[in-house]
């Protein structure tokens, strides 16, 4: 059975979890790292592309923590707000 675990802990060490920022930098402009401001998004597994832009519909945004130990990295979904 696993043990329960705090939502500001590793569950492999045991050790804080502390906030960090996922980017991405742009193949078009590797520098300046265009794609610096996205932010990771979410939505339903069996969700389509729109017909008119082709994008999703976002349901929820990712957030993430790392281990200051082990360097692990979890995603945590943030559903939003209606």
């Amino acid at each position: 059975m696993a043990k329960p675990m705090n939502s500001d802990e590793c569950p492999d060490c045991g050790a804080t979890l502390e906030r960090i920022t996922l980017y991405a930098r742009g193949l078009e402009n590797p520098l300046s790292g265009a794609a610096d401001d996205a932010l990771l998004h979410y939505t339903d597994a069996n969700t389509q592309r729109s017909r008119f832009l082709s994008m999703f519909n976002k349901i929820g945004t990712v957030r993430s923590t790392m281990c200051s130990s082990c360097r692990r990295i979890f995603l945590h979904g943030v559903p939003d707000e209606d």
